[in-house]
């Protein structure tokens, strides 16, 4: 019963509750980063993130088959890159406070490992102004840099290009 028509019924109307639009993910991505769901639509509502932008930087950071890379599997915790970086989202470890890679079981939890990574993500788009290309390649070589390196670039493309087909789904 709308406000209106109740008024119209001398009826009493003791709420009307509107719902904000539910986040979710595409189900075109691979089962792998869908595992985590919950935590990566958690993780983007708390620092303001698409979440399907973020599921797209997560596929693209971690998702290999090379057992040099990711021993157990593509997105998953054991994963570390040539660079150093740990975890679901492929976070650098000295965010974890960590002095190697090796001993860095924090960096290495689903939870923080998502929401580091989110939040880094964040800050980046944030500092550059709302754009999330350039954010993304700060993800990618670091905030510091004014003309990005072209692999940066071609991987904030790379990820931009999978957020494209989620959004088509």
């Amino acid at each position: 019963m709308t406000p209106e028509s109740a008024a119209k019924n001398n009826a009493v109307v003791l709420a009307q509750v509107t719902e904000e639009p539910v986040a979710h993910l595409s189900q075109s991505f691979p089962a792998e980063v869908l595992y985590w769901k919950d935590l990566i639509l958690e993780a983007s509502e708390r620092y303001g993130l698409d979440p399907n932008l973020y599921a797209s930087l997560i596929k693209e950071e971690s998702w290999t088959y090379d057992t040099r890379l990711c021993p157990d599997g593509p997105v998953l915790p054991s994963c570390t890159s040539y660079a150093d970086a740990i975890g679901i989202a492929q976070v650098m470890y000295f965010h974890f406070g960590c002095e190697s890679p090796e001993n860095c079981e924090v960096g290495r939890d689903p939870r923080a490992n998502i929401f580091k990574g989110a939040e880094i993500l964040a800050g980046y788009i944030s500092q550059k102004g709302g754009n999330w290309h350039l954010g993304l390649a700060s993800y990618n070589a670091g905030p510091n840099w004014v003309d990005f390196p072209a692999d940066s670039l071609d991987y904030a493309d790379r990820v931009l290009a999978w957020y494209e087909k989620t959004n088509d789904q």
